[in-house]
C-alpha cells in the first residue's frame, strides 16, 4: 500500500507518532504474516520474506523547498521448491485472497516447467543469526519521517547559506524498513534499520565556486547540520574563481568521502566466481584467484561485519532465497584472503567456507589527520568529493570520474589556491598500492567506512568544467 503527498508550506505527517510504528511491521505481525503464506503452500520446501518501509524525503535547491513525497510500502515475497522445481513470486497485495492466489498462481507455474538438470544441493539450515544490532535502529530517525522535522532542518541550512549570499540545494531522507525471513522448518529472522541521511551543496552566484557535504546514519540524533552547512559554505567560499592547473600525475589527498567513491568499487569484484574466471583484479594470471597473495598495501585491510558500530547491517538479507552474512576480511594488510562464494558446493569445490557479499565493506585506517597528510605534501592536490564515478575495465577497476565541490592546489604543505576541477583515470589498485599516509575511518554515503588517504601518482587527465 503508499501514500504519497506534495509538501506544502504547512506539511502534516501521515504517520502517526514513532512509538506507535503504525506503518512499520512488527516483529510478531511478521512472522504471522509468513505463517500465514506458508499455510497456502503445498511446496517440500519453500521460504516467505516480509518486508515493509516507510521512506520519507525532502528536496530543496535554489535556497527553496522543491518536493516531499512520503510513502509506506508492505510486502511479501517468497520461493518454492518442488522436487527439482524451483519458483518464486512476490505481492503488495496482503489481503487473504490476494495471497492465496499469488500461491496458487505460483504452484501452477510450477507444474508447467520442465525440469532440464538438477538442482544444486540444498545449502545448510539457516545459521541463528547474533544478537540484533541495536545501532541499527533510532526513534529519533523514524521520527524524522514527519515532514515537519525535515523541513525544519532544511530551513536551517538555507537560513546560513542565504545569510551568506550563496546558494543551496540538497536533500534529507529516512527509510525505515523492516525485513524478515521464515523457512518451512521454523526458522525466523527479522531485522529494522532506520537509516537517514542528509547531504548540502552550497555555490557562488556567479558559479565559480561549490562546496558539498554530507551524513549518513541510523541515528538522526548524531547528524550535525550546523557544522555540515558550515563546511559547505566554507568550501564554497574557498573554491571561488579557480585556476587551472596542467593534468598529470599528482601526489593527492583525498577525504573518507572521495576515498570512498573509488573504494566502493571493491565490492564489484568480491566475488570468487568472476574471479576465477579471470575477469577481476583477483584472478590469478594461468587461472584461478589471488586468495593468499598480496594484492594491496600492507596498511590496507577491507572486512565486512554486521556488528561494525559504524557500518554494520542486518545478518540477512532475501534475494530469491536467505542470505546470512558473518563477519569476513576480505583483505589483511594487504592479503586477499577470502571472496564470495555464496553456495556450499561452489564455496565447497575451492575448499572454502560460504560466504555472502553484504555489499559494503570497511578499510583499514590510520593516524594521520587531513592537515598532517597536507603539511607533508610537496606538491599535489587535496580532493573534497568525486562525481560521476564509472567503471572502465572490470579487470582492473580502472575507473574514471571528476572532481567536485572545492578542489584545491597544495604547494609545499600548504592549501595555496582552488583549481578548476581535473577527470581522472585510476583504480583503487594503483592507489592504494602507492600509498603515504592513511587517516582515521568513518562511514561514509553508501555505508562504507574509509579513511582519508595521501597516495602519489594519483592520474589526473584533463581539465573539466564541472564546478
Amino acid at each position: 500500500m503508499s501514500a504519497r503527498h506534495m509538501m506544502q508550506d504547512a506539511p502534516r505527517s501521515l504517520l502517526a507518532p514513532a512509538d506507535a510504528s503504525p506503518v512499520l511491521f512488527t516483529r510478531e505481525q511478521s512472522l504471522a504474516i509468513g505463517q500465514q503464506v506458508q499455510g497456502y503452500m503445498a511446496a517440500i520446501d519453500d521460504t516467505v520474506a516480509v518486508s515493509s518501509s516507510a521512506p520519507g524525503s525532502t528536496e530543496f535547491a535554489l535556497n527553496e523547498v522543491q518536493h516531499g513525497d512520503d510513502s509506506s510500502h508492505h510486502s511479501v515475497a517468497f520461493a518454492e521448491h518442488f522436487d527439482h522445481r524451483h519458483v518464486g513470486m512476490g505481492t503488495d497485495e496482503l489481503d487473504e485472497a490476494s495471497l492465496k492466489a499469488v500461491v496458487a498462481k505460483a504452484e501452477a507455474l510450477s507444474r508447467a516447467l520442465t525440469v532440464l538438470a538438477p538442482l544444486e544441493e540444498a545449502d545448510d539450515p539457516l545459521r541463528p543469526s547474533p544478537a540484533p544490532n541495536l545501532r541499527l535502529w533510532s526513534d529519533t530517525s523514524v521520527a524524522l519521517v514527519a515532514p515537519e522535522v525535515r523541513l525544519a532542518a532544511v530551513q536551517t541550512s538555507l537560513a546560513a547559506v542565504r545569510q551568506v549570499g550563496l546558494i543551496g540545494a540538497g536533500h534529507i531522507s529516512v527509510y525505515p524498513s523492516t525485513s524478515a525471513v521464515l523457512t518451512k522448518a521454523g526458522h525466523f529472522e527479522y531485522g529494522h534499520v532506520s537509516t537517514c541521511d542528509y547531504s548540502i551543496t552550497a555555490r557562488t552566484p556567479d558559479g565559480t565556486g561549490s562546496g558539498w557535504a554530507a551524513w549518513e546514519g541510523e541515528d538522526w540524533s548524531a547528524a550535525h547540520v550546523d557544522a555540515l552547512t558550515a563546511r559547505a559554505i566554507d568550501l564554497a567560499q574557498r573554491s571561488k574563481n579557480p585556476v587551472a592547473i596542467e593534468p598529470g600525475r599528482y601526489t593527492v589527498v583525498m577525504t573518507p568521502e572521495a576515498c570512498g567513491a573509488l573504494v566502493a568499487m571493491i565490492v564489484r569484484v568480491l566475488d570468487g566466481r568472476y574471479a576465477d574466471r579471470g575477469l577481476t583484479p583477483f584472478s590469478k594470471p594461468g587461472g584461478g584467484n589471488k586468495i593468499g597473495m598480496q594484492v594491496l598495501d600492507e596498511r590496507v585491510s577491507l572486512s565486512a561485519d554486521p556488528m561494525d558500530p559504524e557500518g554494520g547491517f542486518l545478518p540477512f538479507r532475501y534475494i530469491g532465497a536467505i542470505a546470512q552474512f558473518v563477519p569476513v576480511t576480505w583483505v589483511d594488510r594487504g592479503v586477499l584472503k577470502a571472496l564470495s562464494y555464496p553456495t556450499r558446493a561452489l564455496a565447497a569445490a575451492h575448499g572454502l567456507d560460504q560466504i555472502n557479499n553484504p555489499n559494503v565493506l570497511r578499510m583499514s585506517g590510520g593516524s594521520t589527520s587531513i592537515e598532517e597528510m597536507i603539511a607533508s605534501t610537496t606538491r599535489g592536490i587535496y580532493v573534497t568529493r568525486f562525481s560521476d564515478v564509472s567503471l572502465i575495465s572490470m579487470k582492473t577497476l580502472y575507473m574514471t570520474g571528476v572532481t567536485r565541490d572545492g578542489t584545491f592546489l597544495i604547494d609545499k604543505g600548504k592549501i595555496t589556491k582552488p583549481i578548476k576541477n581535473l577527470r581522472f583515470e585510476d583504480s583503487p589498485f594503483f592507489f592504494l598500492n602507492n600509498l603515504e599516509a592513511l587517516g582515521p575511518a568513518r562511514r561514509v554515503t553508501g555505508g562504507n567506512v574509509v579513511p582519508p588517504v595521501m597516495a602519489r601518482d594519483f592520474a589526473f587527465t584533463s581539465l573539466t568544467d564541472a564546478v
